[in-house]
């Protein structure tokens, strides 16, 4: 999901005197939840003065954001953010694709999030590593520390990951980074867990797709 979040908006002059913003206002910021104006829902027009944060979260992974300034006098316009959202999410298609914020790009700030697979019951997940890169500290000793991808233990049933000695499967190795490189997931059931968890470093992204079977 995309999460936006307007700071400021300057007076764009076309609300009525109820503040109400109308469909056909000559200037507006409008917000729209989908991939083409044409498709998308409206979620929020707005004409009038903003100040202070207001938070606007797409039910999928597009946000149009349209501003319109039809009058000639100064304006300021607005300002804006947005970022990933990648928490909590839950998947329940036959098959799709996770990728980690900002995909192909590393991720440029400390992130964790997590995602969650589920199909219908009797059906087991297998998962295709595509990209995978998850660097550690260089003078830390541990297998994996800030950046690495983890498979819920319970939800486990079999990890194919290569590592310096060649390509290995286990049962048991459930935390993965670049001394490990997860290549095929296979559930234990017909749900599972990832969390990946982020710090600032170059090479600390993934792509991922799932089928069932």
């Amino acid at each position: 999901r995309v999460s936006l979040t307007i700071s400021l908006l300057d007076d764009l002059a076309s609300s009525d005197d109820n503040n109400f913003c109308g469909m056909f206002a000559n200037n507006a910021l409008n917000i729209y939840d989908g991939n083409t104006v044409s498709d998308a829902n409206l979620i929020r027009r707005f004409c009038s003065r903003l100040s202070g944060d207001t938070g606007i979260t797409s039910s999928d992974n597009s946000l149009i954001v349209e501003y319109k300034q039809g009058i000639t006098r100064p304006v300021f316009g607005f300002f804006a953010h947005f970022r990933t959202e990648c928490n909590g999410l839950v998947f329940t298609d036959f098959s799709g694709s996770i990728q980690s914020p900002g995909y192909p790009n590393p991720v440029g700030e400390r992130r964790y999030c997590k995602w969650t697979i589920r199909v219908s019951p009797g059906s087991q997940i297998k998962i295709f590593f595509h990209h995978f890169e998850m660097e550690k500290k260089l003078n830390t000793y541990s297998q994996c520390d800030e950046n690495t991808l983890t498979i819920k233990k319970e939800h486990l049933g079999e990890a194919l990951y290569k590592n310096l000695t060649g390509t290995s499967i286990s049962r048991l190795s459930n935390i993965f980074c670049n001394a490990n490189k997860p290549v095929q997931i296979t559930s234990e059931g017909n749900e599972i867990e990832i969390t990946f968890s982020s710090s600032k470093r170059e090479k600390n992204h993934f792509w991922l797709t799932w089928t069932t079977h």
